[in-house]
């Protein structure tokens, strides 16, 4: 996925308005810690992908990535990647569907 700053250029690495997070999923926005992220879905930090994660993990896709042609999500390790459209990532995915709880910038992008 396409990263850069957050200075209102680009909001790629938005934060998350904890809010609308707690409104669409009933809980607080968190990360999973680091020595738990393999154990809990089956990659190393750095590779979590969203494919091929064990039953019970939901997958939701941020709306914002269809904003961009094409997104490289994590291939299973830090170093690998995959070039989808965002219409093949939510083919090629198990996914509940698209959200949308990222703060807006000026631009509203």
């Amino acid at each position: 996925m396409k990263r850069g700053r957050t200075n209102g250029k680009d909001n790629s690495l938005a934060s998350v308005n904890s809010s609308k997070f707690k409104a669409q999923f009933r809980t607080k926005p968190h990360m999973i810690p680091r020595e738990q992220v393999e154990e809990l879905t089956g990659f190393q930090p750095g590779g979590v992908c969203p494919f091929g994660v064990p039953a019970g993990i939901p997958i939701w896709l941020d709306v914002s990535m269809k904003r961009f042609e094409y997104v490289h999500p994590a291939g299973g390790n830090e170093f690998t990647s995959v070039k989808l459209s965002p219409d093949e990532l939510e083919k090629a995915t198990d996914s509940i569907g698209w959200c949308d709880d990222r703060e807006k910038n000026k631009n509203n992008t």
